[in-house]
C-alpha cells in the first residue's frame, strides 16, 4: 500500500492513508498541538476533532437543499442526511455514522474510532495516535511528531513561515 505524508507546519497535514471506501485525507495539528481529522467518503468530507466530535461536514453534491421541520438539512440533490433521537447525523448518504455513550463518533462507515480515558481519540482504525503529558499529539500511526518547548514546558515554535515536507514510502 502506498502512502504519502505531507507536513506543513504551523498545522501539519498528512495525506492517502486508504481505509476501503472511506479515506482518512488529512490529520491537520495546530500550534497547540491539537489535532483534527478530514475523512472523505466518495464527495462527502467530515472534519472530527480529538475529542470526537464533527466538526465540518461539507459535500460536492448539488442540487436542491431539503430542510425537515427542525431546520436541519435534510437533503442535498440525491444526498440524503438522516438524525438519530439526540440530533446526530447518523447518516450521509449510503455511509451510516455510530456514536458511543458520551456521543462521540464510535464508527463512520467501516473506519472504527476509539478513546482514551480522558475522552481523546487513540484509534483510527488501525493507526495508533499518542498525546504527550500537555496533550499534544505526539506520534500518529507511524510518525512521531517534535515539538520545541521553553524551561517552562510551554511549547514554543521559532519557525515564521510554511515549512513544507513530504515522504513517500511503501508499505
Amino acid at each position: 500500500m502506498n502512502h504519502k505524508i505531507l507536513i506543513l507546519f504551523l498545522g501539519f497535514s498528512f495525506t492517502s492513508v486508504v481505509l476501503n471506501a472511506q479515506q482518512l485525507t488529512n490529520v491537520f495539528i495546530n500550534q497547540n498541538g491539537k489535532a483534527a481529522y478530514r475523512f472523505a467518503m466518495n464527495g462527502v468530507y467530515l472534519l472530527l476533532n480529538d475529542m470526537g466530535k464533527i466538526t465540518e461536514i461539507k459535500t460536492d453534491a448539488f442540487g436542491t437543499i431539503v430542510y425537515d421541520t427542525n431546520k436541519r438539512v435534510e437533503q442535498i440533490g440525491d444526498m440524503k442526511i438522516g438524525f438519530n433521537y439526540q440530533n446526530q447525523v447518523n447518516s450521509i448518504g449510503n455511509y451510516s455514522l455510530q456514536y458511543d455513550h458520551a456521543g462521540r463518533v464510535d464508527q463512520v462507515g467501516n473506519i472504527v474510532f476509539k478513546y482514551n480515558y480522558n475522552g481523546m481519540l487513540v484509534n483510527i482504525s488501525n493507526y495508533l495516535i499518542m498525546y504527550n503529558p500537555n496533550g499534544s499529539v505526539d506520534k500518529f500511526g507511524d510518525y512521531k511528531i517534535y515539538y520545541n518547548y521553553n524551561a517552562q514546558v510551554q511549547r514554543i515554535d521559532d519557525s515564521k513561515g510554511l515549512l513544507l515536507l513530504q515522504l513517500n514510502y511503501t508499505k
